[in-house]
């Protein structure tokens, strides 16, 4: 029988998606060598795609990101005559930490969660499939 390969997320109270996980069923059954190697590589081909689409939707998030920041640099430096570059160092440094740790942290609950779960599982149940791992 074979699962639903579609990631498994956590919601909160308003339905809304929390962290994206491999089903807990799917991750025991791989675990346990339940899959022929021709199922193995199809779930993984549907998660690649799904990794693959949010890893595009998270270089375009970074984009906008850069995107507002030099619209900041820009508004401070050409729309602002008087400003003071030691409060602009500043906010700029913190913006952009920020900003990273808030795209790591989401990236890793979108992708890298559902990628470590299953490659665990094929490297516990499938040791001699190398090349079925989500890149």
């Amino acid at each position: 029988m074979v699962h639903d390969p579609s990631p498994r997320r956590l919601e909160d109270e308003y339905g809304r998606p929390i962290v994206s996980r491999l089903e807990r069923d799917m991750r025991m059954d791989i675990e346990r060598s339940r899959y022929s190697e021709m199922e193995l590589e199809g779930i993984r081909c549907i998660l690649q795609r799904t990794v693959d689409a949010r890893g595009k939707a998270a270089r375009i998030a970074a984009a906008v990101l850069v995107a507002f920041d030099a619209f900041y640099v820009w508004a401070e430096f050409f729309a602002n005559p008087n400003h003071v570059m030691g409060a602009f160092s500043f906010s700029m440094t913190v913006l952009v930490v920020l900003e990273v740790l808030i795209w790591w942290f989401v990236w890793f609950i979108q992708i890298g969660l559902l990628k470590r779960d299953f490659n665990r599982a094929v490297e516990r149940g499938y040791p001699q499939l190398f090349t079925c791992r989500l890149r």
